[in-house]
């Protein structure tokens, strides 16, 4: 089972993902298989995605579109991103943070994802990237 959005590669749409992602997540179907710290995992996870793809995919212009997805098998719940941009897999190169390292500059966004989140992946199909994070049921 699924829900979906679509957004447009405006940054003003981050208010849109959390309520999307909220509100979603609040549904039956995903009863029982994120924590409310997961679900902030995946807002943060969520923009993080989607600033990058305003930014650097579409170079801030405001006329793309961005489609976000949850899923879930009862055991997961997956957010799948997809937009049209050109191709770019954002976890070829995760960075690593060094002790001491200056974060001022960013840079990050998407190791902190990969600690939020226990898959991620990527493809590009029909013109499409994609991006699939991923979250395990938790253990109660």
């Amino acid at each position: 089972m699924s829900i979906s959005i679509s957004l447009k590669t405006r940054y003003d749409e981050c208010d849109r993902i959390y309520e999307f992602l909220e509100k979603s997540l609040s549904h039956p179907m995903f009863a029982g298989i994120v924590s409310d710290e997961s679900v902030d995992d995946l807002k943060t996870a969520a923009e993080e995605i989607f600033t990058n793809i305003v930014m650097h995919g579409y170079g801030g212009n405001p006329d793309g579109t961005v489609r976000m997805e949850l899923q879930t098998d009862g055991s997961t719940v997956s957010l799948v991103i997809s937009d049209s941009a050109p191709p770019y897999n954002p976890f070829a190169k995760l960075a690593v943070i060094k002790p001491g390292a200056d974060l001022s500059q960013g840079g990050m966004g998407l190791t902190l994802i990969q600690s939020m989140t226990d898959e991620q992946h990527y493809s590009y199909e029909n013109a499409l990237n994609t991006v699939r994070l991923v979250k395990h049921a938790e253990k109660r």
